[in-house]
């Protein structure tokens, strides 16, 4: 098995940008309510349409900068965990 390298820093960053697409709006859409017929109801449905895609993708997103912020998490405790043990491996060793 190989070792998995985690940079908390790159993590980070990376976790900084996702959230800044939260925070974006591609296209602001509008239901179009004064106007009638087939065109009117084409673009209310690709409206919604839209609006459906772009709540999953925030959904992606989110889960996205969970899972990133729990792996940076984990890869700490471990760290701190190791650096505990360690210690009192040293210090039995004096």
């Amino acid at each position: 098995m190989e070792e998995i390298n985690i940079n908390p820093e790159v993590l980070t960053a990376e976790i900084t940008v996702l959230n800044n697409l939260l925070q974006e709006k591609i296209v602001t859409s509008c239901m179009m309510n004064a106007n009638k017929g087939k065109t009117a109801e084409q673009i209310e449905t690709i409206l919604r349409e839209y609006t459906g895609l772009e709540e999953n993708l925030n959904l992606l997103i989110q889960n996205t900068i969970t899972f990133l912020e729990n792996a940076k998490d984990s890869m700490i405790d471990v760290d701190e965990k190791s650096a505990e043990i360690l210690g009192r491996m040293m210090e039995g060793v004096h």
